[in-house]
C-alpha cells in the first residue's frame, strides 16, 4: 500500500493511504484561481474592495520596469482609494499590459489603442504632465 502525507494533519508525520488522500482532496474546500493565479474576489463587501485596492497598489509598484513602477505607483497611491469599481477594472486591465507598451503610450511614442484609451488612462497621463521639473 502506498502512503502519502495527509493534507491538513496536525503532525506532518501522520501518513494516510493514497485512496484516503484522494478522498480528502476531493472533499477539501478550495477556491478556484483566476487566470492570473489570484483567487477571484466578490466585490460585495468592503473588505474585498480593500483587498482589491491593496493588490492593485502592490502590482502598480512592482511592474518590473522602474520607470513604470514610478509612473503607475505614484498615480495609484494618490487615487486608488477614490476610484469606483468600473475604473478599478480598467486599471487592472492596464496593469496586465506589458510595461514597455504602456510606457510608449504614456510617452506618446505610440498611439493608445481604443480599448485602453479610457478616461482613467488620460488621467494617468495628465497626472505625470508637468510644465517644469519636479523637485524630488
Amino acid at each position: 500500500m502506498i502512503y502519502l502525507f495527509a493534507a491538513g494533519c496536525a503532525n506532518p508525520c501522520d501518513l494516510a493511504p493514497a485512496p484516503e488522500m484522494a478522498a480528502r482532496r476531493a472533499n477539501s474546500c478550495t477556491r478556484p484561481l483566476s487566470a492570473r493565479g489570484f483567487p477571484p474576489l466578490s466585490h460585495s463587501t468592503p473588505d474585498d474592495s480593500d483587498i482589491r485596492r491593496k493588490r492593485i497598489k502592490i502590482r502598480a509598484w512592482r511592474r518590473g520596469m522602474r520607470e513604470m513602477d514610478i509612473l503607475m505607483g505614484r498615480f495609484v497611491d494618490a487615487t486608488v482609494d477614490s476610484l469606483p469599481e468600473a475604473e478599478l477594472d480598467d486599471l487592472e486591465a492596464l496593469l496586465d499590459v506589458e510595461d514597455d507598451v504602456v510606457f510608449r503610450w504614456l510617452s506618446r511614442a505610440e498611439p493608445v489603442p481604443p480599448r485602453y484609451d479610457t478616461s482613467l488612462f488620460r488621467r494617468i497621463a495628465a497626472f505625470h504632465t508637468h510644465e517644469k521639473p519636479i523637485d524630488l
